[in-house]
């Protein structure tokens, strides 16, 4: 996790008394995708939050996106997904050593005309901004991609 995300989470304003780690390994296939899905829905089950059904599309989505061009869905590829709960805060770290995610391609212009298209893409940062108050994106040839997203309810965007 970057260090300003931990330095983040070690302040006052989350309860000390709710914490968690949780550590993961996904294979990069669609099959592994859905049913990581649904065990993160039912780890986050017991927090209650109002907005779990977008932080669940918002990790489907990324994790699809990662097994699909960074790994081609092959299933001899992992992702490492990290959690860090200290409520009301979710860090969220993604690792691969797949094809960097290259932010200035294929970015939809208008996600609202993509989706009024029926097109098939062009979502993915739509989603995470307004999911994630704080994204952090760190290609490494040598070591892998990192993907950092910090969650809260109150942070949600709601368009």
């Amino acid at each position: 996790m970057p260090d300003k995300f931990k330095s983040f989470l070690d302040t006052k304003y989350f309860d000390e008394s709710i914490k968690a780690e949780r550590i993961d390994k996904i294979t990069a296939s669609k099959d592994s995708i859905s049913k990581y899905r649904s065990s993160v829905g039912a780890m986050l089950e017991p927090f209650k939050l109002r907005y779990k059904s977008l932080f669940l599309v918002a990790l489907d989505e990324v994790i699809t996106n990662i097994a699909e061009h960074g790994w081609k869905f092959d299933i001899r590829k992992r992702i490492t997904a990290s959690f860090d709960f200290r409520l009301p805060f979710i860090a969220l770290v993604l690792h691969d050593k797949g094809i960097p995610y290259d932010p200035s391609k294929n970015r939809a212009k208008s996600p609202r005309k993509q989706f009024d298209k029926g097109a098939d893409g062009g979502y993915g940062m739509f989603i995470l901004k307004r999911v994630f108050f704080k994204i952090d994106y760190h290609p490494d040839p040598g070591t892998g991609n990192t993907l950092s997203l910090l969650f809260s309810d109150e942070k949600v965007k709601i368009p």
